[in-house]
């Protein structure tokens, strides 16, 4: 799983930022904004596309302190780690066979879930990756928060 660690140093000036809610409307939603664009915009070159819906999928939300970057159909935790051996329903795999090319009908559909029942479906990440991707660029925002932090609210108290 991917994951950034920081160290906050100038603890006080940090403290001091988080009790003003200009904050959290500025510099902070700033970073987010950025941050998160960076990230959904490698998500969705990464991802694997046979309509393009769930590209077109791919968003990001701010919630105040935190982003959020994902897709809300329900099969995209699925491509991102994979499945074990399942037998999904044939009406969901019916119109994947038909545009890939396995005979119409329940046959075809049959023959993909008949597959994913003995196989699963092998992970094909999106998500971890854009983000390691964008870690260095995601760090040089930091640094620039940090900076405006440090400038707004100053150093240590």
């Amino acid at each position: 799983m991917a994951e950034l660690k920081y160290e906050i140093k100038g603890i006080e000036g940090l403290k001091k930022a988080l009790a003003d809610p200009e904050f959290i409307k500025g510099p902070a939603k700033e970073f987010l904004e950025k941050a998160s664009a960076l990230v959904e915009r490698s998500a969705k070159e990464k991802v694997p596309v046979d309509t393009g819906r769930f590209r077109q999928s791919i968003a990001s939300e701010i919630q105040t302190t935190r982003a959020r970057i994902g897709s809300n159909l329900t099969y995209a935790p699925f491509v991102e780690f994979g499945t074990r051996p399942h037998f999904p329903p044939l009406a969901a795999m019916q119109p994947w066979a038909v545009r890939h090319g396995f005979p119409t009908g329940r046959q075809g559909a049959f023959l993909v879930a008949r597959a994913i029942s003995i196989h699963g479906t092998k992970p094909r990440p999106y998500l971890f990756p854009a983000l390691e991707e964008n870690k260095s660029e995601i760090e040089g925002l930091l640094k620039e928060l940090a900076a405006e932090v440090e400038r707004r609210w100053g150093k240590g108290g």
